[in-house]
């Protein structure tokens, strides 16, 4: 649905007839590729034409684009192209190209926009042109070098290739400048392993300055190196470059290098640059430059954690994966560096706490990486504590529930402070785990005679002061009071030193006797039944796993319902504790409620459909008790589930998403459902006055959306105004709202208002081919209300000017969602030569002359 308003004295005075086509083949580009045609292309453009195409920077890092002709017919008017031409940013003129020739632009040192202008004269016409455009990243430090001869600019196409120093193996020489160019060769290819057999360039302990190679993501390399490297080929770019550069002084034998393109590695490639992060909200995560792909070196990122509310004075950090480059001298190479100094590398995992400043708002951690070795990097879970300032525990209290990990005190390597009492926790990490290894790598703790005054107590009671030699201990856990060993870390007022830097192991299937497990798999046959979890209702056992499958009762059966009769599970961030899993969509169940009923599908092909439940070795609760019904005719009249959030019967109102202005909750899935409050109600005005869902880069809304007549909204949307239409053959419009497990926002507050003025100026949605002559009214595309236009239609809108100075219209695009294709070949909506298509954000506004 589109709104039309006529602009009056829109005329200027030489404007005595409508504009000319040639106003509409301006093309803005913004993106990294493009192509630009003439009008018309390839069946030739008009007389008279005159074309503006304007590229737009799109990264800091550009400096070039690259143009490549791929079709080129003008008139040209011989040597001097004064008849039908390309004007180029610095002013000439081109009239004539060859197939496949390229050509680079630069942009302006002060400016971030190319200009590029087609014209055509009054008489002959030619097939036109199609050029490709590609903006060059990091074009800024790459000069534009003359051919070499081959010699030094080698490209790799394939998916796997080498290159080489000029004149490997022997020297390279001296004033080298060679680009490498390693293309993408397959459009799966996201990552680039590059395997690095020999490296021996002048070693420049200034930061290799002299002779250097320099990777896509400008860090430097020199001197001598043997290892991998992992370079990540940028959204809307094919290909990646290397520089490497020799001085006039001292040479090396130079390099050989192998590369590889992992096919299928676009996976969840971050954008190139998504370094800084913040969470404003309760729960949250950050990941490394690059995660699960190897962080680049150089990298200095911010990890900033804003207050969820002022109760919030702790947060907890969870540290899924953590793996930097380890360095023995107290993490010097790589490191993420806490809010309080403390620095992390190597192995990490468990949890800490960390404790906002009196009177600050926010904590910053800083990522940094050295010129060398990487790592995979890291995930980390944020969760805000609400109601932790009364009671705000030690900073130095630590956790560790993986196989390995490492413990310090506050501060290490710089001394403690005075009135610590800290605790260190390891749990055990699963049934087959009875051993731990224990090495004091550096123990500097102020001495006494009996460790009264400072020190480090070990769970086996020892405590332990003054300077300790580096020694390895083994425990093994007290299966009868628990799963747990515990360290403590106490100081006196008075004296201090460094503290300690401890390692620990817990090693795998170390029992001397392996546990016992529960028998509690359940085979499902009948039309109803029940599955219950083991002991219900006492509390579930500790490390169980059962299974759970039922197997297709008729061949009709395509849906299975569960109705919760009774649901309590341990809670826990994305569930990862204790859980009900489904085993088709890996969707895990926890908490103390869950909606009535679930109507989940038999997977496609499949005679079964299966659950697992898993406890870990810590909580028990009681547990669940479902019943379960096998749908008979379920595959022709498929069931779905219609859980209702609100309703609205009034003329206006006001609808929330759940514990509005709290965080909503996860997996909700529910509908909000607006009646119609008269016959004459033709649509809604809906109004954001609150809207905080999902994240703004997720661009599909692909995770947490509320969906409005077929259009997910998710993101920050303050503000803005939608109008929805009303379904002629409907009592009743749904809005869809949804959210996935993890990062819960604010939500939403949204004001709907059924409309009743103005429906008469909209076509009828059993219409197509219109004429309007009012001042301002509303276009709907056949069967809008009805969300979906039919196959192989075509409509014309007629627009009548309503004064004689209307020279111009402005088009508001309440909602808009066509088929998207290249050229808009497929559906379109058509405005002169101007063709429409996609999606376009709603409520965008543009004036046509």
């Amino acid at each position: 649905m589109i709104q039309v308003k006529q602009i009056p004295n829109s005329c200027s005075d030489r404007e005595i007839s409508p504009p000319t086509r040639g106003r509409y083949c301006d093309q803005h580009i913004a993106k990294f590729t493009d192509r630009i045609r003439t009008p018309g292309f390839p069946g030739g453009y008009g007389p008279n034409e005159k074309c503006v195409y304007t590229i737009h920077r799109t990264d800091p890092r550009i400096c070039q684009v690259e143009m490549e002709f791929l079709e080129f017919d003008l008139e040209g008017g011989w040597s001097r192209c004064d008849k039908d031409f390309l004007e180029l940013p610095d002013g000439s003129r081109l009239c004539d190209a060859t197939h496949g020739q390229k050509r680079r632009l630069d942009f302006p040192r002060d400016g971030n926009i190319l200009m590029l202008k087609f014209i055509s004269d009054s008489y002959g016409s030619r097939r036109g042109f199609d050029i490709a455009v590609r903006q060059v990243l990091d074009s800024c430090r790459v000069p534009v070098l003359p051919p070499s001869g081959g010699r030094c600019e080698q490209e790799v196409i394939t998916t796997s290739g080498q290159i080489t120093s000029p004149g490997f193996p022997n020297n390279y020489g001296p004033n080298e400048n060679c680009i490498f160019t390693i293309r993408r060769a397959d459009s799966t290819v996201c990552s680039i392993v590059l395997d690095i057999q020999h490296f021996d360039l002048e070693n420049d302990k200034g930061g290799c300055s002299n002779d250097y190679l320099e990777f896509p993501d400008l860090t430097r390399l020199c001197g001598r190196y043997s290892g991998r490297k992992t370079v990540n080929i940028p959204r809307g770019l094919d290909s990646v470059t290397l520089l490497f550069v020799s001085d006039g002084y001292v040479f090396g034998r130079g390099f050989k290098i192998y590369v590889n393109q992992i096919l299928g590695s676009c996976g969840d490639l971050p954008s190139v640059g998504d370094c800084n992060q913040e969470i404003t909200s309760f729960k949250g995560t950050f990941t490394s430059p690059s995660y699960p792909y190897d962080y680049s070196a150089n990298q200095k990122c911010t990890y900033t954690i804003h207050k969820g509310d002022p109760s919030v004075c702790v947060v907890e950090i969870d540290f899924l994966q953590f793996d930097i480059e380890n360095s023995r001298d107290n993490c010097s190479r790589d490191f993420l560096e806490l809010p309080e100094g403390n620095r992390l590398c190597g192995p990490i995992s468990g949890t800490r706490l960390v404790e906002f400043p009196v009177g600050r708002h926010s904590i910053t951690m800083t990522f940094y990486s050295d010129n060398y070795g990487t790592g995979r990097g890291f995930e980390l879970s944020v969760s805000q504590r609400r109601n932790s300032c009364g009671s705000v525990p030690s900073r130095c209290g630590q956790e560790i529930t993986g196989v390995s990990g490492r413990f310090s005190s506050p501060s290490f390597p710089q001394r403690y402070g005075p009135g610590l009492q800290c605790r260190y926790t390891i749990r055990r990490p699963d049934p087959l785990t009875c051993k731990v290894k224990l090495t004091l790598r550096d123990v500097d703790i102020e001495y006494s005679a009996t460790c009264n005054n400072d020190y480090l107590e070990l769970p086996d009671k020892e405590r332990i002061c003054g300077t300790q030699v580096p020694r390895l201990k083994t425990y093994e856990y007290n299966l009868a009071s628990g799963a747990v060993m515990v360290l403590y870390f106490v100081t006196d007022n008075y004296g201090s030193g460094k503290g300690f830097d401890l390692e620990i192991y817990q090693v795998p299937n170390s029992c001397s006797v392996s546990p016992s497990f529960v028998q509690c798999n359940q085979l499902i046959t009948e039309e109803k039944d029940v599955i219950r979890s083991p002991n219900y209702p006492k509390d579930y056992l500790p490390s169980v796993r059962c299974e759970y499958e039922i197997k297709r009762f008729t061949a009709s059966t395509c849906h299975v319902q569960l109705e919760f009769l009774d649901f309590d599970v341990e809670t826990e961030q994305n569930c990862k504790a204790d859980f009900l899993e489904i085993q088709s969509s890996k969707e895990r169940l926890c908490g103390h409620h869950q909606q009535p009923t679930r109507v989940i599908p038999f997977p496609t092909g499949s005679e079964s459909l299966s659950f697992v439940f898993s406890s870990d070795r810590y909580t028990n609760r009681r547990g669940f008790n479902i019943q379960v019904t096998q749908l008979k005719g379920s595959c022709y009249n498929p069931i779905v589930n219609t859980i209702t959030c609100a309703t609205l019967r009034d003329v206006s109102g006001v609808m929330q998403s759940n514990n509005y202005p709290g965080p909503y909750n996860p997996n909700t899935n529910c509908y909000y459902k607006i009646f119609r409050h008269s016959n004459a109600v033709c649509r809604l005005e809906v109004y954001f006055s609150r809207f905080d869902v999902g994240h703004v880069k997720d661009r599909g809304c692909d995770e947490d959306y509320l969906e409005i007549h077929g259009l997910r909204y998710c993101g920050l949307l303050d503000g803005q105004t939608v109008q929805v239409p009303f379904p002629e053959t409907k009592s009743e419009v749904d809005f869809h709202f949804r959210t996935d497990e993890s990062d819960q926002r604010t939500g939403f507050r949204i004001e709907v208002k059924q409309v009743t003025q103005g429906c008469e100026e909209d076509i009828s949605s059993n219409g197509c081919d219109a004429t309007f002559s009012k001042e301002t009214f509303h276009i709907l595309s056949p069967e809008y209300r009805n969300k979906a236009y039919p196959s192989n239609i075509d409509c014309q809108y007629t627009v009548k000017k309503v004064k004689f100075d209307v020279c111009a219209i402005e088009i508001k695009y309440n909602n808009f969602h066509l088929e998207d294709s290249e050229d808009c070949t497929n559906d379109y909506l058509q405005i002169d030569d101007l063709k429409v298509c996609g999606k376009i954000p709603h409520n965008s506004v543009r004036e046509l002359h």
